[in-house]
């Protein structure tokens, strides 16, 4: 299968430290190693893009989800003759333009890494709306046999209107010298003292994000950084996401479900019962490698292509 993959700096943004952890680029990493596919994209250009179909013969046209601020740039798009997808991530904060953008060039596929919104966006455009999830590399993020010297691990956002348990995790146990807890990804090493740091954890402790879409907070989008720690064999702590079951996620089978009432007791339980915490763990781990490797992603993605051949 021959793709036209529309992005906008691929080369500086793949493998860039710890830009690498936006996690859809995983997927574009391994999909470029099982299918034929000719990148087109940077910052400022203006592209015929049936012009570029026509001239790689191209079977599929995919535009990959930084490309919404440069639109405009992309011309031709309707007169393809071959499907075409978008991939979109963020629909707290770009719904209804993505939504307008995607009918006015009559898409095919529209893939959202925020599979939770599907349900949104499928009664407002005509296209098939496919849930995609975060994946990482499993040859990148794994275990490397090292000692378990942190007992909780938590890195990210601390918001206390968007993420209170994500509040009450850090600070309940940034001062503890046996956890690893930072506010915010500015304060993570490099990529692979962070991959390392993980798998010396016993317990990731984290909180989907709440923020709203549409005007509704009933939503708690799956945190990505839930995948790296199931990658590394590191016991998942967390709400409940939607769409757990597309997720195949299971409380109690492969993470633990906690709340802001309940996770320091449930923490306290699974330090003390280690042989529980670890088949967790690698359960978690086994999910990870059939449904959310990269791997796994990509080959669903390129199902996905096939089918609208």
């Amino acid at each position: 299968m021959k793709i036209l993959w529309i992005t906008l700096d691929y080369y500086e943004h793949a493998r860039a430290g710890h830009s690498y952890r936006h996690y859809y680029h995983a997927i574009e990493n391994r999909i470029c190693e099982i299918a034929d596919v000719t990148f087109s994209g940077r910052k400022g250009f203006v592209a015929d893009i049936q012009e570029q179909a026509e001239e790689i013969d191209a079977d599929f046209v995919m535009f990959f989800t930084n490309v919404f601020n440069n639109k405009e740039n992309f011309k031709n798009i309707d007169k393809l003759t071959v499907p075409k997808g978008v991939m979109c991530s963020d629909p707290w904060r770009s719904i209804l333009n993505h939504v307008e953008w995607i009918n006015k060039e009559d898409f095919d596929l529209v893939f959202l890494y925020h599979g939770a919104a599907q349900p949104e966006y499928q009664k407002r455009v005509k296209a098939r709306c496919i849930k995609l999830f975060a994946a990482v590399e499993a040859d990148l993020f794994k275990e490397k046999g090292l000692e378990r010297i942190y007992d909780v691990f938590f890195t990210g956002n601390i918001s206390p209107e968007t993420y209170p348990l994500r509040n009450a995790i850090y600070y309940t146990y940034h001062k503890n010298p046996r956890c690893w807890v930072r506010a915010g990804d500015k304060s993570i090493p490099t990529l692979e003292g962070y991959i390392e740091t993980m798998g010396q954890s016993k317990i990731m402790a984290t909180e989907n994000c709440h923020e709203p879409l549409l005007g509704k907070r009933d939503y708690a989008f799956f945190q990505p950084k839930a995948v790296e720690g199931m990658a590394t064999k590191t016991m998942i702590m967390m709400d409940t996401p939607t769409c757990a079951e597309d997720l195949h996620l299971v409380p109690g089978e492969n993470y633990v479900e906690i709340d802001r009432t309940n996770f320091r007791k449930r923490i306290r339980y699974y330090l003390k019962n280690d042989e529980e915490r670890k088949a967790i763990a690698q359960r978690g781990h086994e999910t990870f490698l059939k449904y959310h490797s990269a791997e796994a992603q990509a080959a669903r993605v390129l199902e996905h292509f096939k089918e609208v051949l």
